[in-house]
């Protein structure tokens, strides 16, 4: 993957999948971008859970289990009611179940996004979102990259990259 400054992706990976090409949207999601396949603009891992399970009822979310929205393994999704999925993510009690969402995350770091500052219009600010130990939502916010890595070491929470771990089966 390339980077650029602060470990920014500009070229996140593309798949090529039976279901056609897939890029990473703004969400964090893979998306499929070609349109011969008939399934533009479709979200990758409901065509996945699909392709196993049938149809996705209305109301329900495909949900990755891991929290990681690049794990597309059909072991690692599950179909959830949208209530099930805001409590699943809102008021898990463990670690486990207290994931921060990789949304809008185009870093290539774990809870780390980055967008432009809306006061000057040139800079990016950095954030780092996670969970307290009480299970409230909290950010480390940073006009650096490098600086936004100290204090989040600093405070003893996890700084990772992304792995490929994208299914090859489908």
């Amino acid at each position: 993957m390339e980077t650029g400054k602060g470990g920014v992706i500009l070229n996140p990976p593309l798949l090529i999948t039976t279901f056609g090409r897939a890029k990473v949207d703004t969400s964090g999601y893979y998306r499929i971008t070609s349109r011969r396949e008939g399934n533009h603009l479709k979200l990758l891992h409901r065509l996945i859970f699909e392709k196993f399970h049938g149809g996705i009822p209305e109301g329900y979310i495909v949900h990755h289990k891991d929290g990681d929205k690049f794990n597309n393994c059909i072991l690692n999704l599950e179909l959830l009611s949208l209530r099930e999925h805001i409590i699943h993510h809102d008021k898990g009690n463990d670690a486990k179940h207290r994931k921060i969402c990789l949304a809008r995350n185009n870093t290539g770091y774990r809870r780390v996004s980055i967008k432009k500052c809306d006061s000057c219009k040139q800079g990016f600010i950095y954030y780092y979102r996670y969970y307290d130990d009480e299970g409230n939502h909290k950010s480390i916010v940073s006009v650096n990259f490098d600086i936004l890595k100290e204090k989040v070491l600093s405070k003893g929470l996890l700084w990772e990259k992304f792995e490929d771990s994208i299914c090859e089966e489908v």
